[in-house]
């Protein structure tokens, strides 16, 4: 078996993407997932064009927080400046995930903001606990121009909607990460049906509350986890 700097991460890609595309989150080879090692912050980063179905531990990439690649054969992701970029705006990040789910780009293509309809889209809360999730207008994604407008739209959120085009998720590992943007998804066909009857109401920071702590406490979590990988790494 070939030795592989970020086996563990570059595992994960592939489990990751291969469950973004059984569970309807994409379509053919859109879409890209990265996660980064909280010890030597390398990035593991899906290939660009290779269907889900295919991927192999050998096809990710590795690349440093600057895009260099580090490991690898294929070329990464077109939007790996994305990811970079974000790990580099949220130092607690450990994985992005990138979907082209149906009801949430069906937002991205109203330009429409989700608003916190449901306890549970607090997971992509930030500072700002009645936020929802922005989106941003469209922009080509294959860019730094587009990361930086990403990140800045982004914040201390764990979600974005990219205008006419998909949605963003962060989080601390992959399964939160891969929660965000499924709640999200949920949480945006939600919306849509809703909207048949009347304009939902948006919860206030009071309503969600409880829910937004037992988020705040997974993160924490997760964020001890890889703070002891680091510390078991450097003894």
């Amino acid at each position: 078996m070939k030795t592989l700097k970020l086996r563990s991460e570059r595992e994960q890609v592939v489990e990751l993407c291969q469950r973004m595309d059984a569970d309807g989150l994409t379509v053919g080879t859109s879409g890209n997932i990265s996660l980064r090692d909280p010890v030597t912050g390398l990035i593991a980063v899906s290939p660009s064009g290779l269907p889900y179905g295919e991927m192999t531990v050998e096809d990710v990439v590795d690349v440093d927080i600057e895009g260099n690649v580090v490991e690898g054969e294929r070329k990464p992701s077109s939007e790996t400046d994305m990811h970079r970029l974000v790990y580099v705006a949220q130092p607690e990040a450990g994985c992005v995930i990138h979907t082209h789910s149906r009801a949430a780009t069906a937002l991205a293509c109203l330009e429409h903001d989700l608003p916190l309809i449901h306890p549970n889209l607090s997971c992509a809360a930030g500072s700002d606990l009645e936020a929802g999730v922005r989106c941003m207008p469209f922009m080509p994604s294959h860019t730094v121009e587009f990361g930086e407008a990403v990140v800045k739209t982004l914040g201390d959120t764990h979600a974005l909607l990219l205008g006419h085009h998909g949605l963003i998720a962060s989080g601390p590992d992959g399964a939160y990460a891969y929660n965000v943007a499924s709640v999200v998804e949920f949480c945006a066909d939600l919306y849509l049906s809703a909207q048949a009857l009347g304009e939902p109401r948006a919860l206030s920071v009071e309503e969600s509350a409880d829910t937004a702590g037992i988020f705040a406490r997974a993160r924490e979590r997760a964020k001890a986890n890889a703070e002891r990988r680091k510390a078991a790494a450097r003894s």
